[in-house]
């Protein structure tokens, strides 16, 4: 099967549709949600780079040295090179695999960024943010990259539309032959860099025009931003029909920590849960996820089935036809593949918050 992981940053629990929110129409993800199975006690870790690490290798971040914060762009530092990512995993069975958008894994030399860790290409930034419009990154300087080179086409275009033509490119071009992987991590919902007016959150006025009802600014922009990215997931699923994929793809998407609150980041949500982004309650950990695939026996159902964000290797391997005793031992992730088809008991009754 075709793999499509759609990965948001900093969702909150009450930011989509599918979790009864009325506030922000999120017709395309609710659609996928509500056809494939919805995940209402799926976990990730509590922050950016510790989730991406753990979806990536199969293993808790306290595993591989990720637990205690995030990479920022001056240090020094990455995922470990001994690791094997998800990617080189797939490849021995054939798929091409491509990233697009963040990565937020460290970038300090060459063999730590996406094209040296398996995937074919990269289109995208490789630090914790950026502007949405101009690119530039948390240093100052502009961090944005075609295949490990400076990309500089795409300044004064909204990253959440250039990611997803992006995406659209891949499945235009992708040789029917060959089954593909697409980590698509996206830039939205997360904060911006403050502007001259001091707002952080950032959506094109096609976006926020539609929320002329929202009186605070800042709010309308992460209305505009979910609604944006809401519209990407639904092109991105009209170009898999279109390109005669769609009945052979497993879709997942998730987000990769609860919304923060506090200061200008109190427009998402993360009702009913407790706490936010950084922390270890719910409302940082237990985040909005779904699966959708027509190869799943059982669907259409919310599952109960306790999931960690590292479980999403084994299962998708298991999927794909990977022979799961050729596994490495340590890892924290366990296939959950047979539990969702059958909406069985879940592969596991734990899970180590941090």
């Amino acid at each position: 099967p075709h793999i499509i992981f759609i990965l948001a940053d900093d969702f909150g629990w009450d930011d989509v549709g599918f979790h009864g929110s009325r506030k922000i129409p999120t017709p395309n993800l609710d659609a996928l949600a509500s056809d494939g199975i919805i995940l209402s006690n799926h976990y990730s870790q509590p922050l950016c780079t510790p989730s991406r690490g753990s979806l990536l290798t199969g293993k808790h971040p306290i595993q591989i040295g990720l637990q205690r914060g995030v990479i920022y762009s001056a240090q020094p530092f990455g995922l470990g090179l001994k690791e094997k990512l998800l990617p080189e995993y797939l490849k021995t069975l054939g798929y091409k695999s491509h990233m697009v958008g963040k990565w937020h894994l460290g970038f300090f030399a060459d063999e730590y960024t996406p094209m040296r860790r398996g995937f074919d290409s990269h289109y995208g930034f490789y630090g914790a943010s950026e502007d949405y419009m101009t690119h530039i990154g948390g240093m100052g300087g502009l961090d944005f990259w075609l295949n490990g080179q400076p990309d500089r086409s795409g300044q004064g275009h909204y990253s959440t539309t250039l990611f997803t033509t992006k995406a659209e490119q891949l499945l235009a071009e992708h040789n029917q032959t060959e089954p593909m992987f697409l980590y698509f991590s996206h830039q939205a919902v997360h904060t911006s860099h403050p502007k001259e007016d001091g707002h952080r959150l950032f959506a094109p006025s096609q976006y926020t025009d539609k929320f002329p009802f929202i009186a605070d600014v800042e709010c309308q922009h992460m209305a505009g931003m979910i609604s944006a990215l809401d519209e990407s997931v639904g092109n991105l699923t009209k170009s898999l029909h279109a390109n005669g994929m769609l009945e052979n793809t497993i879709i997942i998407f998730s987000s990769d920590n609860g919304a923060p609150h506090g200061n200008t980041d109190v427009c998402s949500s993360n009702y009913p849960l407790r706490g936010a982004k950084s922390s270890v309650w719910e409302g940082g950990t237990r985040v909005p996820a779904f699966v959708w695939s027509p190869l799943l026996k059982k669907s259409g159902y919310v599952s109960k089935q306790m999931m960690h964000i590292s479980d999403w290797l084994p299962t998708l391997l298991k999927a794909a036809g990977y022979d799961m005793s050729a596994l490495p031992g340590d890892l924290y992730g366990v296939s959950q593949w047979q539990a969702l088809q059958e909406n069985g008991p879940s592969a596991r009754n734990s899970m180590l918050y941090n």
